[in-house]
C-alpha cells in the first residue's frame, strides 16, 4: 500500500512538473535576418537551423542571454537580443531594432508629400529585403511615385517592397532579383545614384579599412583579382590567399604551401574571425570562417576551401546573413582606430 502511495505521488509530481514547464513556455519572434538556432548557448556552437525574419519560436527556458527554444522539430539555443514577444512582421517594428530604424519607421506614413523623384533629393544607398532605415523610406517613396508600391513607406524592406522592386525591374528589363542595387537605384533616381552607392559601399571608420558590400561590389571585385593579402586581426598572421569561387561569399584557399603553414594553428575553429583583406592596395573588412570544407581540393597542400564574408554576404544554403560574421566585420573595420 505504501509503495502504491509513493508511486502515485511520484506520478503526480511528474505530471504537475510537466504542466508547469508547459505553462512557462511562450512564443517569441525572430527579429534578425540571420539568426541561428545553435546546439549550445554559444556563438561558436554548431548551427542547427536558421529561421526566417518574423518566424515564431516556442521559448522553453532562459540561460545567460540565451533562450532555449523549439522551432518545428528542432530544439536549441538562440541569442535573446534577436527575439521579441511582438511579431516584427505584423507589428511593423522590432524590439531588437536600432533606435534610428524605429524612428524612421514611426515618422513615415503611406501618404507622401513628394510627387516627383527629383523632390526626393540625393539617391539612397543600395538596400535589400531585411534592411531598415531612411534609405529604404526613400526607395519606397520612389516606388510609390512610380506606381509600383501602394503600401506605407515605413522604412522596412519587407515582402511588399521586394515585390515592388521586382515589378520595376521586370518593367525596365533589369535582372529581377528584388534587390535595390546600383543598377536599379540608378534606373530609378538617375545617374547621380552611382555617386551615392559608391560612397556607401566604401565607407570607412578610420580612412584605412573599408566596408565591401558583397552583392553590390564585392562579388565583381573578387572575380577580377587573382590573389589577395589577408591579415587575421586576432593573431596578427598575414598570409596570401587565392580566390576560388562563391556567389554568396568568397571561397578561398592559401596561395601556397607556405601560406597554408602560416594559418595551420587557427584552422578548425567555428568562431568567426575578423580579417582585413587587401585587394589592389585597398583594405576591406571581412570575417573568416576558418574551417576547411567542400568536396573539391584545388591544391595538394590544403583540403577544400575556407569562407570569407563581407558586408551583406550570406552563408552556404541558408540564404541568410550571419549576424556573427557581420559583427566580426565591424571589429575588422575598426581595427586601426
Amino acid at each position: 500500500m505504501l509503495r502504491k502511495s509513493i508511486s502515485a505521488l511520484l506520478l503526480l509530481s511528474m505530471v504537475f512538473g510537466f504542466a508547469a514547464t508547459a505553462a512557462a513556455s511562450w512564443t517569441g519572434y525572430v527579429t534578425s535576418t540571420g539568426l541561428y538556432i545553435r546546439e549550445e548557448p554559444s556563438t561558436s556552437a554548431k548551427a542547427l537551423k536558421c529561421p526566417k525574419y518574423g518566424s515564431a519560436l516556442t521559448i522553453l527556458d532562459e540561460e545567460d542571454g540565451w533562450y532555449y527554444v523549439k522551432y518545428g522539430v528542432v530544439y536549441g539555443y538562440v541569442s535573446k537580443k534577436y527575439v521579441s514577444s511582438k511579431n516584427p512582421v505584423s507589428s511593423g517594428s522590432s524590439s531588437g531594432s536600432s533606435s534610428s530604424s524605429s524612428s524612421s519607421s514611426s515618422s513615415s506614413s503611406s501618404s507622401i508629400s513628394e510627387t516627383t523623384i527629383a523632390q526626393l533629393g540625393t539617391p539612397p544607398a543600395p538596400t535589400r529585403e531585411g534592411d531598415r532605415g531612411d534609405d529604404v523610406v526613400k526607395l519606397q517613396k520612389a516606388l510609390t511615385i512610380l506606381g509600383y508600391l501602394s503600401d506605407k513607406c515605413d522604412g522596412i524592406f519587407g515582402a511588399k517592397t521586394e515585390a515592388a522592386v521586382k515589378s520595376f525591374q521586370k518593367a525596365r528589363g533589369l535582372t529581377v532579383d528584388g534587390i535595390a542595387g546600383n543598377g536599379t537605384i540608378r534606373c530609378i533616381f538617375g545617374s547621380t545614384a552611382a555617386d551615392s552607392s559608391s560612397s556607401s559601399s566604401s565607407s570607412s571608420s578610420s580612412g584605412k579599412v573599408h566596408e565591401l558590400q558583397w552583392f553590390y561590389d564585392g562579388y565583381n571585385l573578387m572575380n577580377s583579382c587573382s590573389s589577395m593579402s589577408i591579415l587575421d586581426c586576432k593573431s596578427g598572421i598575414r598570409w596570401t590567399a587565392k580566390y576560388i569561387n562563391g556567389s554568396y561569399h568568397a571561397d578561398v584557399i592559401p596561395a601556397s604551401a607556405a601560406d597554408a603553414a602560416k594559418i595551420s594553428g587557427i584552422i578548425g575553429s567555428y568562431v568567426r574571425r575578423p580579417v582585413i583583406v587587401t585587394v589592389n592596395g585597398t583594405m576591406y573588412a571581412g570575417s573568416m570562417y576558418a574551417v576547411s570544407h567542400g568536396e573539391t581540393d584545388y591544391c595538394d597542400y590544403f583540403d577544400g576551401v575556407m569562407c570569407i564574408h563581407f558586408t551583406g554576404s550570406k552563408t552556404h544554403g541558408s540564404d541568410n546573413v550571419d549576424p556573427d560574421h557581420q559583427a566580426a566585420i565591424q571589429t575588422a573595420l575598426h581595427y586601426y582606430d
